[in-house]
Order: structure tokens, then sequence, then C-alpha cells
């Protein structure tokens, strides 16, 4: 009987782990629907709203991790726990998350700062919260049960938002009114902070009481390795937001025009973090050269050319260039010790690719030159990195 015991403690850890990074997951990604569909009517209902939410998401997502990444250097890991839990328990009163009338805007002029401060005091510290959970909770299950792969736990957390995605077109937007989605969302944040605390409470009772900071965690680590997680994060970010800006110029701006590329661009983190061996470099490196190049000779949808088809067509696009960003990332991921490290750095990346396409191509380009420039950079890098793997094997002299 005590033999099995340890098997079922570990069982209910990682169960208890994997809930809590897929529940996480799940709001992450829910609340930027509701609160992009809640305020979308208040500027006007255009396209650039959405992007300028996503903007903020990824810039609030990198602020989660980088805090995630600054305690993990001086605190022990029941400290990191105690810690986390204290922050968790500030941001409950700050729900429910519904913005009120006084953020309308009163003129028309550029709403994006006004966007980024109305989220930034509805959810940022509630987002914050919420994506501290995956660099920290795979940073302690590293240490109290390293037989466990923490890296599979980072494909539940984005199952949990792709599942986060696909209810609202199908079922919270259709059921519940924008306040009570805000309400719904705002009960399940409480869920998930006693979750959290579950695990936390678990970390701090196993965690030894002392200062566990290894050398893998406080060295630099390999640069090169560093420097690609960073592009590769950054490049698959910025093809998402160009490419949503493209589908959303078709027609009107709805969320399930958002949710279709965000879907997309999830599973492809599903599949390189919990399945690697289904990436293939020719294959899907063949795909993407065809439907990029199909995409760049892609008319403007109209009668003769259904929006369907341009829907199917740029989503395949973004799939297969995502995957390869997200599979090239993941064979540079580095031991769980750095995890931290590693999901900071595909934060960066993407808040990086977020500026670049919403901030940085309006001032420099009068037209979407985005779309096709990040399509090129990511064919130009994959043909580097084949060409410089060919050469390592002996293939090329």
């Amino acid at each position: 009987m005590t033999g099995r015991q340890p098997v079922i403690s570990r069982n209910n850890t990682a169960l208890a782990f994997a809930a809590t990074m897929t529940l996480a997951g799940f709001l992450l990604f829910q609340v930027q629907l509701v609160l992009g569909k809640f305020i979308l009517p208040w500027f006007g209902g255009s396209a650039s709203t959405w992007l300028v939410c996503m903007l903020f998401f990824q810039v609030a997502l990198l602020v989660g991790y980088a805090h995630a990444y600054a305690i993990t250097l001086p605190l022990p890991i029941h400290r990191q726990a105690q810690l986390q839990i204290g922050i968790l328990a500030l941001t409950l009163v700050l729900l429910p998350i519904a913005p009120s009338d006084s953020w309308k805007p009163a003129d028309a002029n550029d709403p994006t700062w006004r966007i980024l401060v109305l989220l930034t005091v509805c959810v940022g510290l509630p987002y914050i919260a919420l994506a501290t959970t995956t660099p920290l909770l795979s940073r302690w299950l590293a240490h109290i049960a390293p037989e466990l792969n923490p890296v599979r736990f980072f494909a539940a957390s984005n199952i949990g938002s792709f599942l986060g995605l696909l209810s609202y077109p199908f079922f919270v937007e259709r059921l519940l009114p924008s306040v009570e989605q805000t309400r719904w969302w705002s009960w399940a944040y409480v869920l998930y902070a006693a979750l959290f605390a579950i695990c936390g409470l678990v970390t701090i009772t196993r965690a030894q009481n002392t200062k566990v900071v290894d050398a893998s965690v406080r060295r630099a680590g390999n640069g090169d390795a560093l420097r690609m997680w960073v592009v590769y994060s950054a490049l698959g970010s910025a093809l998402l937001i160009a490419t949503t800006n493209a589908i959303t110029q078709w027609s009107a701006v709805v969320p399930f025009l958002w949710v279709v590329p965000l879907s997309a661009y999830l599973f492809t983190f599903v599949i390189a973090f919990g399945y690697a061996r289904a990436y293939s470099r020719v294959l899907f490196g063949g795909a993407f050269l065809l439907l990029a190049g199909a995409s760049l000779a892609l008319p403007v949808p109209e009668a003769s050319f259904p929006l369907f088809i341009a829907l199917v067509l740029q989503t395949a696009t973004l799939f297969a260039g995502c995957m390869i960003c997200h599979a090239e990332m993941v064979k540079l991921q580095p031991e769980p010790a750095r995890l931290p490290k590693f999901y900071l750095a595909i934060a960066a990346g993407g808040a990086l690719g977020g500026i670049a396409v919403v901030l940085g191509a309006p001032l420099l380009f009068r037209d979407y030159f985005e779309h096709p420039l990040v399509l090129s950079a990511i064919a130009w890098l994959h043909y580097c990195t084949c060409g410089r793997t060919a050469k390592d094997a002996g293939w090329l002299g």
C-alpha cells in the first residue's frame, strides 16, 4: 500500500498543476474576447480596436512572465509560492472586471492610449497574475516532482487557451450579455485563485526550506538560443497580427474573425510543445512556401472569390508559418531549471512582434506591407535553419 502512495501523490500533484495551468490559459484568452467585444462599440467598431487589445494583452503577458522570472532568481521555492499566493489574494479585490461607462470616449481622437489605460485599470493586475502561472508552476513542478516533464504542461495551458477561444463565439457570446460575461469570468478567476493556492501550498509543503537557486538558473546560458527564442516568437506573433489585420479588412469586425487566426496560432503551440514529433521541417517548410505564395497572390475577396476561401487560405498560411516558428523554438528549449527565462523570451518576442505590427508598421508603411514582409522573414529564416542543419550533418560542403 505504501508503494502506491508516492504514485498517487504524484498523480494528484500532476492533476492539480495541469488543471490550474489549463484554467489559467482558458481565462487568459477568453478575457481578450470578453473585453474586446465589450469595448468595441465604444471605439467605433474598427479592426484597430481589436489590434490594440491584442497588443495590450501581449505586453501584459510579458510583464507577467518577467515577474515570474524575477522572483525565481532571489527567492527560494517556498517563498516564491508564498509571495504569489499573497499577490493573487490582492487581485481578488479588483473584481469584477466590467469597465464603467466613464471610459467611453467623448471625442473622435485616436483611442489607442485610452484603450490601453482602460484595459490596464480593469484587468491589468489579474491578467498579469494569470500570466505568471505557467512559468512559475513549471519551475515549482521541476523542483518538487522532477520525474514529471514540466514542458508538457505548457501544452496543457495552450489547450486551455484554445478552449477559451472556441467556447466564446459558440457558447459564451450567444448565451450571455457582455456585462454577465465579465461577471462569469470574474467568478472563474476566483476558482483559478483557489486552485493556484492549492498548488502553492503543495509546493511550500514539499520544498526544502532553503534557498534553491542552482547555477543553471543564474547563468546567462546560450546567447544564440536566447536570441532565437525571441526571434521565432516575434515572427509568430507578427504573423498572427498581420494576418488578423488582413482578414478584418475584408468584412465587418466580429469576434469569430478574431478567433479563427488566434486559434490556429495557439494550436501550433499545443502541437509544438505537446507533440513535437509531428513537426517535419521539410513538410511544413514546403507547405508554408506554397501557402505563402498563394496568400500573396490572393485577390481581395468579392463575389467571384468568396471570403471563406480567403479565410481558409490565410489561416492555413498562418498555421504553417507559426508551426515552423514554434517547433523550431521548442528544439532549442532549455533544461527545466531555466524554463522561466525560456517563457520570458517567448513573451518578449510576442510583445515585440505585436509592437512592430500595431505601432511600427503604420508609421513606416502607407499600405499593409507587414504581412508579406513577415512571410518573407519566416521563409528566409527557415531556409537558413535548414541550410545550417544540412551543413552540420555533412550534406553540404
